[in-house]
């Protein structure tokens, strides 16, 4: 996947679309539980959760 800044408020350095190509590419393989589809279709759901999910009591 190719990730474009060049429509960005602010300045974001030539290095960042690579290292965001090289997660999602990390995140898209599949894994021990998951296949890559799945993975990247629970990425929303995390996003929406995150303080549900990693609020610690």
């Amino acid at each position: 996947m190719t990730f474009d800044f060049s429509n960005s408020p602010v300045y974001v350095r030539d290095d960042i679309p690579k290292a965001f190509g090289e997660v999602w590419q990390t995140i898209a393989a599949p894994g021990n539980w998951w296949r890559g589809a799945d993975r990247v279709a629970l990425l929303p759901l995390i996003f929406l959760n995150w303080k549900r999910i990693f609020t610690v009591v």
